[in-house]
């Protein structure tokens, strides 16, 4: 699938990665995407720098442990349902992400699809989406 882009860029979105069944409830998934002190703890960012203000048009900002800071804001929110992330790169476009959450049997799926520029670009999309997918799932886990 290709997507239009401001400027006339075209944009290749992956295949989506999905998480396995959450044995979680949608509203704790939801809540470890949209709550900084919770997001911080999963992500791996320097405590307490997490910034974040999920609506759309809001902005995002975390620090990782190397120093770099990361920025970007929300498209899309529907609560519970899809959030859409822009990150800030310096020089060019941001990138999306695009996470739908549904509630399944008691448990959670979400599903992240992502724009990129190339086929490479593609596939380094999709493999950090199944770490971010990963890397949460173990926090609900452990939670």
């Amino acid at each position: 699938m290709t997507l239009g882009w401001p400027g006339g860029q075209t944009l290749r979105r992956p295949a989506p990665s999905s998480s396995p069944p959450l044995s979680t409830r949608l509203s704790w998934v939801w809540a470890a995407w949209t709550v900084a002190e919770r997001y911080e703890k999963w992500f791996g960012t320097v405590p307490g720098s997490v910034e974040i203000d999920v609506r759309p048009g809001g902005a995002w900002r975390a620090t990782m442990p190397d120093g770099e800071v990361m920025t970007g804001s929300y498209g899309d929110v529907v609560d519970r349902q899809r959030l859409v992330t822009l990150t800030d790169w310096p020089g060019r476009e941001p990138s999306v992400m695009d996470m739908r959450f549904a509630d399944i049997d008691g448990g959670t799926r979400v599903e992240i699809s992502q724009t990129c520029s190339s086929a490479e670009e593609c596939e380094g999309a999709k493999a950090g989406s199944e770490m971010l997918l990963t890397w949460c799932g173990d926090y609900l886990a452990a939670n």
